[in-house]
């Protein structure tokens, strides 16, 4: 968090020269923290900053999208406090859009779950389901994508 801007291009610069000089190129990058903005000490405004430099990394890289964890609300299990959750993240979504709209990259929401500890099971939570994922993303608008990870 203590980089500026400048810091992560020059940084990120100089791995697609060296991508460009050996023939790889980047078309994806993949974000690089968890949704779970309560990890974070300076909250949602940390949470944001951090996405705003995937995008700027990922621009540089020349990659056009960037696929982000989901903002994840951590009393969200199954369809307890869906739309509270869905609510809150387009909240924070909608804060990505002047890095998106700067850099060019999309942002591709991607599907994610939690653990149920009383059954011991993978159960849905913020934005689990593909039409979730869709819907969300078709609110948010141009600079939004979906990344359905059938790994998840």
């Amino acid at each position: 968090m203590n980089v500026s801007d400048e810091d992560v291009i020059a940084y990120f610069s100089n791995i697609k020269a060296k991508g460009d000089e050996i023939g790889i190129e980047v078309f994806q990058t993949h974000g690089s923290f968890s949704g779970q903005v309560s990890s974070y000490p300076g909250g949602p405004a940390e949470y944001v900053r951090r996405a705003e430099l995937d995008f700027i990394a990922t621009k540089a890289l020349g990659a056009k999208y960037c696929i982000q964890h989901p903002y994840i609300n951590l009393n969200r299990r199954y369809d307890v406090c869906r739309e509270q959750s869905i609510e809150e993240a387009i909240h924070v979504y909608r804060e990505y859009i002047p890095a998106l709209e700067k850099t060019g990259v999309i942002c591709c929401l991607e599907n994610m779950h939690h653990g149920d500890k009383v059954y011991s099971h993978r159960c849905a939570t913020s934005l689990s389901r593909a039409k979730e994922l869709a819907e969300v993303s078709d609110m948010l608008g141009k600079n939004f994508g979906v990344c359905l990870d059938v790994g998840h």
